[in-house]
């Protein structure tokens, strides 16, 4: 296939990070957790651009059940249902890591239960505030506990440059805007050029502001607005319940 006629030929694998697209809703939205129906939210997209949706593969962090039984319990639940829906969903252990943050203007730092907690855009200076009365001053470095996620971005790059060199698709929709993953845009259409196949590369990602940018070389920016997020949230609740 050396061209496309029309947009209703184009075939779709969307390719979703699983924790960018939890943190930007988080951070764009404010839900403090992945409370959307990917398979139906992947659809929709496909709709609105007249493509045909071939197959959703999800990838996400999952903490172990030391690290966090709650969200390990979430995340079982969850990934069960997705793929109970025909979503194809990777796990990936997250890692104990700790985090060394410099402090600077415009942040808050507290301390609850001996971790560090970041708090952006309240203006406090020239020095810092804990809630233990400890002042921290400009260039101050502490310490965060964190976990890490490790493998995803990786396997989201072999998978969509799997696809393109098997031809399983048309429209690489990639629901991350995470510029780690410009190589694999970049390496993707090289595979076009060389194959004679125009793919397209889609970057898909929460926000309202549309000078919000995606991941580079993609040749389409798709902005997940409140009210399209809104309108494919999963109903269905996915922490455990709790004993009475």
């Amino acid at each position: 296939m050396s061209s496309h006629t029309t947009s209703a030929n184009l075939r779709a694998v969307a390719f979703i990070d699983g924790q960018n697209l939890f943190n930007d809703a988080k951070r764009e939205f404010g839900y403090e957790y992945l409370n959307i129906d990917v398979k139906k939210l992947a659809t929709a997209i496909c709709q609105e651009k007249g493509w045909q949706l071939a197959e959703t593969r999800f990838y996400t962090g999952v903490p172990t059940a030391k690290q966090n039984p709650t969200l390990k319990k979430f995340w079982d639940n969850e990934l069960f249902q997705m793929r109970l829906d025909g979503v194809v969903a990777r796990a990936f252990d997250l890692r104990d890591r700790e985090a060394k943050i410099t402090l600077y203007r415009r942040i808050l730092v507290s301390v609850p239960s001996s971790r560090t907690q970041l708090l952006e855009e309240i203006e406090i200076a020239p020095c810092w505030v804990t809630d233990r009365g400890q002042s921290l001053d400009h260039d101050t470095v502490v310490s965060q506990a964190a976990l890490s996620e490790k493998g995803v971005d990786v396997s989201i790059a072999v998978d969509a440059i799997r696809y393109a060199l098997e031809a399983k698709y048309d429209v690489c929709l990639i629901l991350s805007r995470d510029a780690d993953l410009s190589p694999a845009v970049a390496e993707i259409k090289n595979i076009g050029l060389r194959s004679g196949v125009n793919f397209l590369v889609a970057t898909v990602f929460p926000s309202n502001r549309t000078d919000a940018y995606g991941i580079p070389q993609a040749d389409i920016t798709i902005r997940i607005t409140k009210a399209i997020y809104d309108n494919h949230l999963d109903p269905k609740d996915y922490f455990p319940k709790k004993r009475t």
